[in-house]
């Protein structure tokens, strides 16, 4: 069986700045040295997929060594001697970024270039090439729903919902759109909740909401909107699940306190080690337009 590789699924949420930056920062992208180590983006390249007619944008995330050494064979082929070399690339780690999705893939280097490795170098980068006061790039993964849901239903109860989200673009959940127009029309980048019931529990939809999600139909869904008033806090949770913040949920199982984060089961897929771009490209249009059919997300 051939070598595979894992790549990893989320979102680049952009604050402060527009996608065109991005895009722009990703071409140019500026080193980030820190001691010894060098961080940059190379061999980026924006592509065309001509069948849909939608641009992406491939590259690598490379870390590199201001002076490494290598092992070669003197000229007279009889002796290993130690070279001195400039910026020796220790370890990268490719990458496709889709505009239509916001949507960014990555794979993993193992004991190189781990996820939060990636998410740290990528982001800096990114701001320090635009240079701009007040601008924030964070990557969020996509959680795997099945997998936060099975671990919410073992809770006996809620008592905390506590989440952090930042606005869309360019697509929305059908649950959480009234959450996306609350943030454009406070024009805030960015908005804080946290519910706490010390007494007894929340009480939250959110068990009934992704299970709706998952198994229902979109004619279901819409019913249960038109006929129900969902929390924005609720709303904040689906949100970020799918790559547009961070949180978590505090509850009792079985008498016990539980801490469930997001982001901690994430979408991830393997490839072949000898596919072309153009393989992990379709790769991840297919895991992105999954995501929005599952999850019933629009433009």
């Amino acid at each position: 069986m051939a070598r595979q590789e894992i790549f990893y699924v989320g979102r680049v949420v952009k604050t402060g700045f527009k996608q065109e930056d991005l895009i722009s920062a990703l071409l140019t992208s500026k080193p980030v040295i820190l001691n010894d180590l060098v961080w940059t983006i190379v061999n980026s390249t924006l592509l065309i997929d001509e069948n849909r007619n939608k641009p992406y944008i491939y590259g690598k995330l490379s870390k590199s060594k201001k002076l490494g050494s290598v092992t070669v064979l003197t000229n007279e082929l009889n002796k290993e001697i130690e070279k001195e070399e400039p910026y020796l690339i220790d370890a990268s780690s490719e990458f496709v970024y889709i505009p239509g999705f916001s949507g960014i893939i990555f794979r993993l280097n193992p004991g190189k270039i781990e996820p939060k490795q990636f998410i740290k170098w990528f982001n800096k980068i990114v701001e320090d090439t635009l240079g701009i006061i007040f601008v924030e790039c964070s990557i969020k993964l996509i959680d795997d729903l099945r997998d936060f849901y099975q671990k919410i239903i073992k809770l006996d109860k809620i008592t905390t919902l506590q989440s952090k989200v930042n606005p869309p673009n360019p697509l929305f959940g059908k649950f959480w759109e009234p959450l996306k127009n609350y943030l454009i029309g406070r024009n805030a980048d960015e908005v804080v909740f946290k519910e706490v019931s010390k007494s007894g529990e929340l009480f939250t939809r959110i068990k009934e909401i992704l299970e709706l999600l998952m198994n229902g139909t979109k004619e279901e869904i819409e019913d249960y909107i038109n006929s129900n008033d969902i929390s924005l806090v609720d709303t904040s949770i689906l949100m970020s699940l799918d790559g547009y913040g961070d949180g978590n949920i505090i509850g009792k199982e079985n008498n016990k306190m539980t801490k469930i984060k997001l982001h901690e089961k994430t979408l991830n897929f393997s490839i072949p080690k000898d596919h072309s771009i153009e393989d992990i490209y379709e790769k991840a249009v297919t895991i992105f337009s999954r995501i929005n059919n599952e999850r019933y997300m629009e433009h």
